[in-house]
C-alpha cells in the first residue's frame, strides 16, 4: 500500500526486483547493498544489510515495520504493524534484523517505503594522504551535511583498480567519492558545500557531476576493489579476513592509520576502503595462502584490526554479519551483553536447531573450532 508508506513482500523477493517494482510509484527502499542484483529481502533482514547510503537513509532494520517468522517449535508469529509509528512493546520484528537465522526462519516482510530523490550527483575528491580524506569525511559530516553515501578508496585501492580497470580514477594516495541527493538546489548546494570542504582540507583534485554515466563509472570502480586486487601481485590473492568494521566517523583518520600500522608491522598488503561517512571500513589483505609464514602473519593482523576498531568504540561488522569468521571478536566486542543474547536465543530455540553454533556460540578460531587455521595443500 504505497498511500500508506510500505509494501509486503516475501522472503525470496530480490532487492533490485523489489526497487523495480516500487519504483513505479515512485518510490525506492534505499539499503542499497553491494550484492542488489542477487541479494534476497529475507537475507537483508537476517544480516541487516545495508550499502553505500547507510549514512543518509540507515540500514534494513531502520525499514522493516514487521515481519511473519516460523519459531524452532513451527509456532508461526506475526510481528509488529503496518503503520509507520509503534511503541507497542517488545519489537520482535526488529530483533529478528541481523540475528542470522538464529531465532527464526523469516518468511515475509513489511518494508517502510521513502520518496525516490528528483536528483542526485557526485564529487570525487582525490588528496595526498589517506589521512586527509578522512578528515574531509570527518568535516563533511560535522558542516553539518549528511551525503546519500561518501566512499572512501585507499592508494592500494586505487593502483588496483586502475591497473585492471584501465584507469578510471586519478593516480593518488587517497580519494573519497560524494553522493548527494534530494531536491535540485539541495544537491547544488551540497556540492559546492563539499568541494570547499575538500578544498580547504587540501584535496588535489575536485570534480562534480550530474552525468549518471560517470557517476555509474566510478561506482562501478570502487566496486571493483575486491576482484581486482586479486590481478595486483602475481601469486598472490585477496582473502577477506578482516573486513566490514564499524566506527565512529570522527575516529576515520586514526582507524586507517591505525590499518597501515598493523600492515607494515605483520608485512603484509591491506588495502582499505568502504563506506566511510558512516564509519563503515572494509579491508582486504594481499597474499599468498599457500605461503604458512604469510598466511600466520596475516591471522595475526586480523586480531589487531578489530582490537583496533573496538578501542575506537567502533564494532566488528557495520553490514556483513557475524556467523563464524567474526565470532570471536563479536564475543569479545559485546562482553556485557552475551548472557543476555544467550538467554534470548534460548528463549526462542530452547533445542538449538537454528543456525546452531554460530555469533555468541561459536568456540574456536576465525577459520574453524580445531588449530588448522592455515589452508595450505600441507594441511590438507
Amino acid at each position: 500500500s504505497v498511500g500508506d508508506l510500505w509494501a509486503e513482500v516475501e522472503a525470496g523477493c530480490v532487492y533490485n526486483d523489489f526497487n523495480a517494482a516500487i519504483g513505479k510509484y515512485g518510490f525506492f527502499f534505499p539499503c542499497n547493498p553491494g550484492s542488489a542484483e542477487a541479494c534476497e529481502i529475507g537475507g537483508m533482514v537476517a544480516a541487516n544489510a545495508s550499502g553505500m547510503r547507510a549514512v543518509k537513509y540507515g540500514a534494513t532494520r531502520d525499514f522493516v515495520l514487521g515481519l511473519t517468522f516460523v519459531k524452532a517449535n513451527g509456532e508461526i508469529v506475526n510481528a509488529g504493524t503496518k503503520t509507520i509509528k509503534d511503541s507497542s512493546g517488545y519489537q520482535l520484528a526488529r530483533l529478528l534484523c541481523g540475528s542470522e537465522g538464529t531465532l527464526g526462519i523469516i518468511t515475509k516482510v513489511t518494508i517502510k517505503l521513502l520518496a525516490k530523490p528528483k536528483s542526485t550527483a557526485s564529487c570525487l575528491c582525490s588528496f595526498n594522504s589517506v589521512h586527509d580524506a578522512g578528515k574531509c569525511i570527518s568535516a563533511i559530516i560535522a558542516e553539518p551535511l549528511i551525503p546519500a553515501s561518501c566512499e572512501l578508496m585507499d592508494s592500494v585501492s586505487i593502483e588496483a583498480v586502475n591497473n585492471s580497470q584501465g584507469n578510471p580514477l586519478p593516480d593518488c594516495k587517497a580519494l573519497i567519492i560524494v553522493e548527494c541527493d534530494g531536491e535540485p538546489e539541495q544537491v547544488e548546494r551540497d556540492l559546492k558545500t563539499v568541494e570547499r570542504i575538500a578544498k580547504d582540507i587540501g584535496a588535489t583534485t575536485v570534480t562534480a557531476t550530474h552525468d549518471k554515466k560517470q557517476i555509474a563509472a566510478w561506482t562501478s570502480a570502487r566496486k571493483a576493489v575486491m576482484t581486482s586486487l586479486s590481478a595486483l601481485k602475481p601469486g598472490f590473492s585477496s582473502v577477506s579476513l578482516a573486513d566490514d568494521m564499524g566506527v565512529p566517523v570522527s575516529k576515520i583518520p586514526d582507524a586507517v592509520l591505525a590499518f597501515q600500522k598493523i600492515a607494515e608491522k605483520y608485512r603484509v598488503t591491506i588495502a582499505t576502503y568502504g563506506h566511510a561517512s558512516d564509519g563503515n571500513l572494509h579491508t582486504k589483505m594481499l597474499l599468498d595462502p599457500l605461503d604458512k609464514d604469510e598466511w600466520d602473519r596475516g591471522v595475526k593482523a586480523v586480531s589487531e584490526i578489530f582490537d583496533a576498531c573496538i578501542e575506537l568504540g567502533g564494532t566488528v561488522t557495520g553490514e556483513h554479519g557475524v556467523g563464524i569468521s567474526k565470532a570471536p571478536d563479536f564475543q569479545k566486542e559485546r562482553a556485557t551483553e552475551l548472557s543476555t543474547i544467550r538467554a534470548i536465543k534460548q528463549a526462542f530455540d530452547p533445542k538449538n536447531i537454528l543456525n546452531p553454533g554460530k555469533l555468541e556460540q561459536w568456540e574456536g578460531s576465525i577459520l574453524g573450532k580445531v588449530p588448522l587455521r592455515y589452508p595450505c595443500k600441507d594441511y590438507m
